[in-house]
């Protein structure tokens, strides 16, 4: 940097640049973990698919996951169905999307039951 008074450059300190942990923060580490995993999925993608394709079309979607739950843990699996099927779950989810925003503009408190019944699915 230039010095104001004696218009003579000087050497920066160790003000100048990145701080020194900065390519070792979490945030970094995250992203060369995504980044390792990106290119291993991309490297062995055909391995992947063939492993996780349990229906054979071609991909892997939710059906897949089903069948691999399915034979994993067959209660599990029948109770989870149920889970996702039952039309007041999602009733009461799809009513609390809606709501919320305006409970929370005009003050509204949900009852206890319900906020903890919605906060188990974290929306």
């Amino acid at each position: 940097f230039k010095d104001k008074d004696t218009k003579m450059c000087e050497e920066c300190g160790d003000s100048g640049g990145l701080p020194e942990g900065t390519f070792t923060s979490a945030p970094f580490l995250g992203l060369y973990a995504l980044l390792f995993l990106l290119i291993i999925g991309k490297l062995f993608k055909r391995t992947l698919v063939r492993f996780f394709d349990k229906d054979g079309d071609g991909d892997i979607d939710s059906n897949d996951l089903k069948i691999m739950l399915s034979q994993c843990c067959p209660c599990f699996s029948r109770i989870f169905n149920h889970i996702i099927s039952s039309q007041k779950v999602r009733i009461a989810v799809t009513l609390y999307q809606i709501i919320s925003p305006m409970a929370f503009n005009l003050g509204v408190e949900f009852p206890d039951n319900y906020e903890q019944m919605v906060s188990s699915f974290e929306i």
